[in-house]
């Protein structure tokens, strides 16, 4: 049986990644291994206390990802498998790139599904693409699911493309 490596950032453009690589791995019976690598934002610890509800209890910024990674990432293996297929999630800290590339390695991934939010121009040299770095750095093949940004997008991780003016048709900026 072979195996599809999905990354997924768990930003609201997620889905659209997740559903290509169910459809892919459907039509191959292949079995999924979804990976999301945990971050804590630079210069801030993981013993930072955060109130994710107002009026709620502070919890370490660390313990907060992880639960919430964790909660995201059974969603998404959940609905793998009400499919009917072979699914499992895996959440790990590290450098992003790197741990896409080992996880795939021990997985003896043959594809890797992955998104990419397709910067341009200075979003792109700021940000880089993880995407195009794996692709890279990788024999296998990787496919890049492009984000779909537009110009009304309220989703909260569209906010910085929105702000940087990051959209894939041009028609879709508005100039101020």
């Amino acid at each position: 049986m072979t195996t599809i490596l999905v990354p997924l950032d768990f930003s609201d453009c997620a889905e659209g990644v997740a559903a290509a690589a169910r459809a892919r791995a459907q039509a191959e019976r292949a079995r999924l291994v979804f990976l999301h690598v945990i971050q804590v934002p630079r210069g801030i610890g993981a013993d930072v206390l955060v109130q994710p509800e107002p009026g709620g209890p502070s919890l370490p910024l660390g313990e907060y990802m992880s639960a919430k990674a964790t909660r995201d990432m059974n969603d998404f293996v959940r609905r793998a498998k009400d499919l009917g297929l072979q699914a499992e999630g895996r959440l790990l800290e590290g450098p992003v790139v790197d741990t896409i590339l080992s996880v795939a390695r021990d997985v003896g991934a043959s594809t890797v599904v992955m998104g990419t939010h397709e910067r341009h121009g200075v979003a792109k040299l700021m940000m880089g693409s993880v995407s195009e770095k794996v692709a890279k750095k990788t024999e296998l093949e990787v496919v890049r699911i492009p984000s779909q940004h537009h110009a009304g997008c309220t989703a909260s991780s569209c906010n910085w493309c929105a702000e940087a003016g990051v959209f894939r048709d041009p028609s879709e900026l508005v100039l101020t």
